[in-house]
């Protein structure tokens, strides 16, 4: 079974997502992050294996047609 991910989904660079885990709606996985688990809906997966952290009321900054994050 493959994750799965829910929308505005942000996944930076070489983070792995293992099994069958679901990532949130708005949910952030840093980089080199290691995910075994459920992420729940806005919250931040960071470190080997990832722990999580509420994102709270997320900021947004728009650049160019992507609107990204700031954590």
């Amino acid at each position: 079974m493959q994750p799965t991910l829910g929308d505005d989904v942000t996944v930076f660079a070489n983070a792995s997502i293992l099994g069958p885990v679901s990532i949130g709606d708005g949910a952030v996985v840093a980089a080199h992050s290691l995910v075994v688990r459920d992420v729940p809906p806005r919250h931040l997966a960071v470190g080997a294996p990832a722990t999580l952290k509420p994102l709270g009321a997320v900021h947004r900054y728009t650049h160019g047609e992507r609107t990204l994050p700031t954590v």
